[in-house]
């Protein structure tokens, strides 16, 4: 800023930016922008700060005010992803930061596809000069259902809010493709809720009793067992063949060309002292494993539907935006086993999880012990992380529904933080579908 040749020449034109700065981004008042310019001025400054978070028109109305115009103006650009449905799966749409140091969610993981790309076509060069090539990026369909995310987001903020630091996730999935219509991540900030971590995706934990059924199915699919109920005799011999066979139901390792980034592979602690002592009842529990949402609600999704084992998937579709059909692709259903197990025995293990009111499934609950440290960020005093998982399916006219809902809080001594929240949140969440169907 050093047009004017004068002192008084050079406050003039300030004084006129600062109104037009005022006028333009009403930030601050006029006197305001003007004080700041002369305390630079005194100061030395050769660059000051006039605003962030503006558009190209806003930069070019900027650049005809009084100092500004034909002056070398800095300007950094940035990118941010406009979100048509406010927080509704936010987490899951994902961002692109402006150099790729982070990029988040199903934007993210598309962006190569989804953005513009500049080519240097060799086989056309006019009177010397180079001709670039613009080929647009392509669109996605996603399966997610606004309405029904909208349904599961209210449910589960409602239910979770008078709970100190609990947060959670929903998962609402179409039985016969693996379609995911909600997913919901509520992580808890102060007095409010945010989107700031896809819990459903990335988050492995010890996912309690809910891990049961998969593993009796294990016994019953083998002859080791012959009816649902049957006594199930662990031992270390059998670690190998049952993470072998949670892996055929889908609980293993993280499906290959996942929709978004950060879907983790199921991991069994094989150095766990259950498996030496014989604790069955615990590892039937779901300790000395961890899993993700994800995973536990693709084998439920089988048990529902005879046995298919689907990927889930939030994205159905890749396509050109000028309609041509080269280049285009379906990316769900994804079929990754045709059967499980047989299907009479699928139905047995689903039968026995009826549980009376139209809903099929089972709830875990698990606590997820802290270790201890010892440079003063987290002081071992007996606090655990408390979490409850219901996992099952329910219909919806002539519809069918696979949903998990998992709530857990922060580290605390009070274990009894509303254990059944998952379940009443899935029972209530079939009756507003029910409701929105009639309708």
């Amino acid at each position: 800023m050093c047009v004017g040749e004068t002192d008084e020449e050079w406050n003039a034109l300030a004084f006129e930016l600062a109104q037009g700065l005022s006028d333009c981004l009403g930030k601050k008042t006029a006197a305001e922008y003007y004080a700041m310019f002369i305390e630079g001025r005194e100061n030395g400054e050769r660059y000051l700060p006039i605003c962030k978070d503006v558009d190209e028109e806003m930069c070019q109305k900027l650049e005809m005010l009084p100092l500004l115009s034909g002056q070398s103006i800095c300007k950094e650009k940035s990118w941010k992803s406009v979100y048509p449905y406010g927080n509704l799966a936010r987490r899951t749409l994902g961002y692109v930061t402006y150099l790729n140091e982070c990029n988040v969610g199903i934007e993210g993981r598309y962006d190569d596809t989804i953005s513009y790309h500049c080519f240097f076509n060799r086989n056309r060069i006019f009177s010397n000069k180079k001709v670039f090539v613009v080929v647009p990026g392509k669109n996605l369909t996603l399966t997610i259902d606004m309405e029904t995310q909208k349904i599961a987001d209210s449910l589960l903020r409602a239910s979770t809010r008078d709970y100190e630091g609990l947060k959670g996730a929903c998962l609402v999935l179409m039985h016969n493709s693996g379609a995911i219509r909600a997913i919901v991540n509520l992580n808890r900030m102060e007095d409010t809720f945010g989107e700031t971590y896809n819990y459903a995706v990335g988050r492995c934990y010890e996912p309690g009793s809910v891990i049961e059924p998969a593993i009796r199915l294990a016994f019953l699919g083998s002859g080791r067992i012959h009816a649902v109920d049957d006594e199930i005799s662990l031992s270390r011999d059998d670690m190998h063949w049952l993470i072998e066979s949670l892996e055929k139901f889908g609980i293993g390792p993280r499906y290959d060309d996942f929709d978004v980034m950060g879907l983790p592979n199921t991991i069994w602690d094989k150095t766990d002292a259950r498996w030496e002592e014989g604790k069955v009842d615990e590892i039937l529990q779901g300790y000395g494993m961890m899993t993700s949402s994800i995973h536990l609600l693709a084998f439920y999704n089988a048990l529902g539907n005879g046995g298919h084992l689907m990927k889930p998937c939030l994205v159905s579709k890749v396509w050109n935006q000028d309609g041509k059909e080269t280049g285009n692709e379906t990316r769900c259903p994804v079929e990754l086993n045709e059967s499980i197990c047989n299907r009479e025995t699928v139905g047995l293990l689903a039968e026995s999880l009826d549980m009376g009111d139209g809903l099929m499934g089972k709830v875990g609950t698990s606590y997820y012990i802290f270790p201890c440290f010892f440079d003063d960020s987290y002081i071992c005093n007996g606090e655990k992380q408390p979490q409850t998982t219901f996992a099952g399916s329910f219909k919806v006219g002539s519809e069918t529904y696979s949903v998990l809902c998992a709530t857990f809080s922060n580290p605390t001594k009070d274990y009894s933080y509303g254990a059944d929240i998952p379940v009443n949140v899935v029972r209530a969440l079939k009756s507003e579908m029910e409701a929105k169907a009639e309708n």
